[in-house]
């Protein structure tokens, strides 16, 4: 894989494996387990099955029905929670929360309508609390990794909020798209350009291969499959990587369509075109 280096624009060549690794990302003790490699087991399981969804969708089966479309529905809300992007916001607010009581409904409701853009359902609130009072029986002397489980504890819960939403597959002609440590992407249309990007933004994408990308809509008509011309190609690569912390990433056979000088650098403010 190419990786570009999202605040020079420097790059280099790696195999898939060593593209962007970082030792222990994802290291987090369990409750009651002295397994701290839960985190990555769990998010590799899911990633073995989407994998199979992914090859179905290949095959024509879109858009994805039933287990497909829930573990599909699962892989992308972690790709949307689990990189630096969340973390970043996470990961400070929880150094400071683990030594603080347990918040309470009304807390826990404004804090999740800050981090999901959405108010919570009742059952929602109830999940969540569940989830903190778990991670809260986590060890204050926990290493910086600990946020992890924080943030694989909410991914069922970004998952049911992307249950509301539409599929849809747009494939380019030519092989153009890039990726990076930030795989998923929210975006707003025209008219909602003003409003917070949050998960209940106009519109979730992520390229799933160089040349086609899934949209998570909010419009009532589901499973739509067409072509997009290379005008469009370039709007999503400014879209992912313009979100991308650290790493932009393409195949190293193709030439995306991507202006660097656009996207800024890394501690920017995101401003959409």
């Amino acid at each position: 894989m190419t990786v570009i280096h999202r605040d020079d624009h420097t790059e280099f060549t790696a195999d898939v494996i060593n593209a962007v690794v970082e030792r222990k990302f994802y290291d987090s003790p369990l409750p009651g387990s002295d397994d701290p490699y839960w985190v990555e087991k769990a998010f590799s399981q899911v990633e073995g099955e989407a994998k199979q969804a992914l090859d179905r969708i290949d095959s024509g089966a879109f858009p994805p029905l039933g287990r497909d479309r829930e573990v599909l529905r699962t892989f992308v809300a972690l790709g949307l929670i689990r990189g630096y992007r969340f973390r970043r916001v996470v990961q400070p607010a929880y150094e400071g929360w683990k030594t603080l009581p347990l918040p309470t409904r009304e807390e826990m409701s404004a804090n999740a309508r800050l981090l999901l853009g959405v108010e919570p359902s009742t059952d929602e609130l109830d999940a969540m609390i569940c989830d903190v009072q778990r991670a809260k029986e986590l060890d204050e002397s926990l290493p910086s990794g600990a946020a992890s489980g924080l943030i694989a504890l909410i991914a069922g819960a970004v998952a049911e909020h992307l249950a509301r939403r539409t599929w849809h597959l747009l494939t380019f002609e030519e092989p153009v798209l890039v990726t990076g440590d930030s795989p998923v992407a929210l975006n707003n249309d025209m008219l909602s350009r003003s409003q917070p990007i949050g998960i209940d933004c106009d519109e979730i994408l992520m390229p799933i291969d160089p040349r086609r990308v899934l949209f998570l809509l909010k419009i009532s008509q589901d499973g739509t499959s067409r072509r997009g011309p290379p005008e469009l190609a370039g709007r999503v690569n400014f879209i992912v990587a313009s979100q991308c912390v650290r790493w932009i990433v393409h195949h190293p056979a193709i030439v995306p369509l991507l202006d660097l000088k656009a996207i800024g650098l890394a501690g920017d403010t995101f401003v959409q075109p």
